[in-house]
């Protein structure tokens, strides 16, 4: 393979060629001084779904310490009762999908 750099014009291996909207806010601001907003600045705009999604995860992680320690707690006073047919219904559920998937 032979990289051809004979063209000067052309970004280096790496970096992106500056776009004529770039190159455009560039000449406006080094000409007049000001430039406008929507062409010179960079944003970012999250939508709500996000904002939603980030408050569900916190209070999610909020309830499930708490479900945890309250778990713990029974374990260590000695009142946590294991039911062992919903133990052998979720691991033969868990064994029949995981089989499902992996075919």
């Amino acid at each position: 393979m032979r990289i051809d750099n004979s063209n000067p014009g052309a970004a280096a291996l790496g970096q992106t060629a500056p776009t004529t909207e770039t190159q455009a806010a560039s000449s406006t601001k080094k000409g007049s001084g000001a430039a406008s907003s929507s062409s010179s600045a960079d944003g970012l705009q999250l939508s709500k779904f996000a904002g939603s999604l980030s408050q569900i995860m916190e209070s999610d992680s909020a309830n499930r310490s708490q479900r945890v320690a309250q778990l713990a707690a029974a374990v260590q006073s000695g009142t946590y009762k294991v039911d062992p047919q919903a133990v052998s219904r979720a691991l033969v559920d868990h064994a029949i999908s995981a089989g499902q998937n992996a075919q």
